[in-house]
């Protein structure tokens, strides 16, 4: 679910108050989708780390992207690893 909000992101998007058990639906297949963007609005992301799955959480400043970071936080994925350029 993560890499659908960041290419949602990526696409200028902000979701916001992005919840899963509000925001995610599952298709046929179980594959996850996310719905309701109600609140969203256009967003230049300042995502500056890659999402990796075991590390220490950085602080909220160091990710950059504050909407990201919370779903990432929320979900209780790590994140590590700065990036000189979006991915």
């Amino acid at each position: 679910m993560y890499d659908a909000c960041r290419k949602i992101h990526d696409a200028g998007v902000s979701i916001n108050e992005f919840n899963p058990s509000k925001n995610v639906r599952l298709r046929e297949d179980n594959t996850p989708f996310i719905v309701g963007f109600k609140y969203a609005s256009e967003h230049q992301c300042s995502q500056k780390m890659k999402l990796l799955p075991a590390d220490k959480i950085p602080h909220e400043v160091d990710f950059g992207c504050q909407e990201l970071y919370l779903i990432a936080n929320d979900m209780q994925f790590m994140l590590t690893r700065k990036f000189d350029q979006r991915y």
